[in-house]
């Protein structure tokens, strides 16, 4: 039977306000599979990417599931209210996407499929974030969750603001996200969802490596991990790492891929303006996303350089993170399913 985390019928606040949903936590498989990445020892390989861990509530309740890496939901240094409701909504027909569907439109709509190998979802929030002093002391709670072989990293992203330019404030949320003690902070360079350039720092080889390179001067030793979306251009990512990789320590791939999400009607799904295009995840980005940790580990191959991958995008049955793991990933993270899949990493522990 499988157990959801989350509720797509309510709010991002309601969330917020009444923690993960209930279900019973079942006994950690006696089976393990031991992973380092940099200095971590880890349990196992599995992980959840920054989105799912909405609050330090539900970093606790995926941690008991056995997922031995979790992200805590991207923060700001300012607050930002979330999209307006709803926020997520379920692809219709999950096929799996390749490079020439980018910006084609989908169909969704609120019925979840019953076949959760097959679940692929909107991903419509826009980056809500708590005020600062909220999300540092719950931040250094959820942390505390953690048991031996396990690990909490934190995700930040800078802002557009008119009073400060964006490299400045990837440096001030960082510096908080060091402040709070966190072993790892993924900044965002990727967001399909928002209509500010920061969402799109990622396709900026000298802009994204100008953030890198001063947030990890402020940050120091903690390690810094850089998110990015897919790149069809091998140029253009050849650029991208170059750029990057003296700067930092690992890199996330994939965020969602950018669609315009439709009902079945063909009209915009989700309200407001901007909001026909939204962020698709789920089980129809698996191959894209296998594809760039294929191509980001042939890179470092080539260049000798020196960071992690991160997978992520796609991971809706237990084999999908091996999968990851033999394409050159050194863990791998689920977003979507393990919302409403809970058990996917104990899942996976059930395999070995």
């Amino acid at each position: 039977m499988a157990y959801a985390t989350h509720d797509a019928s309510q709010t991002y606040e309601w969330a917020l306000e009444n923690g993960p949903l209930e279900m019973p936590i079942p006994a950690r498989p006696l089976a393990s599979r031991a992973t380092k990445i940099w200095d971590l020892d880890l349990l196992s390989p599995t992980g959840i990417a920054a989105g799912p861990a909405y609050d330090s509530e539900f970093v606790r309740r995926y941690l008991q599931l056995g997922f031995d890496t979790v992200i805590y939901k991207t923060v700001r240094s300012i607050a930002r209210d979330c999209h307006p409701f709803p926020n997520c909504l379920f692809v219709d027909d999950a096929q799996m996407l390749r490079a020439h569907d980018i910006g084609k439109s989908v169909v969704v709509s609120p019925k979840i499929p019953s076949d959760l190998t097959q679940l692929a979802i909107t991903n419509s929030f826009g980056v809500p974030s708590v005020s600062p002093e909220h999300w540092m002391q719950d931040f250094d709670k959820a942390k505390s969750f953690a048991e031996a072989g396990q690990s909490v990293w934190l995700s930040a992203m800078g802002t557009h603001h008119d009073h400060w330019d964006i490299v400045s404030d990837y440096v001030r949320v960082a510096s908080m996200g060091k402040d709070v003690g966190a072993e790892v902070i993924e900044i965002n360079y990727s967001c399909p969802n928002l209509n500010s350039s920061e969402g799109a720092i990622y396709t900026t080889p000298y802009l994204s490596a100008q953030i890198s390179k001063a947030v990890k001067a402020a940050i120091g030793s903690t390690k810094l991990v850089i998110k990015i979306g897919y790149i069809a251009d091998d140029h253009l990512l050849a650029e991208l790492v170059a750029k990057n990789a003296p700067h930092i320590d690992g890199i996330a791939a994939i965020n969602t891929i950018k669609m315009q999400a439709v009902d079945a009607n063909g009209h915009q799904a989700l309200p407001g303006n901007g909001r026909l295009e939204s962020g698709i995840c789920g089980s129809v980005i698996l191959d894209l996303a296998q594809e760039m940790v294929v191509r980001l580990a042939d890179l470092r191959a080539a260049n000798q350089y020196d960071f992690e991958i991160v997978g992520v995008g796609g991971i809706t049955q237990p084999k999908h993170f091996d999968e990851y793991l033999a394409r050159g990933a050194s863990i791998a993270m689920s977003g979507s399913a393990a919302m409403w899949n809970a058990y996917l990493a104990h899942d996976y522990l059930l395999r070995l």
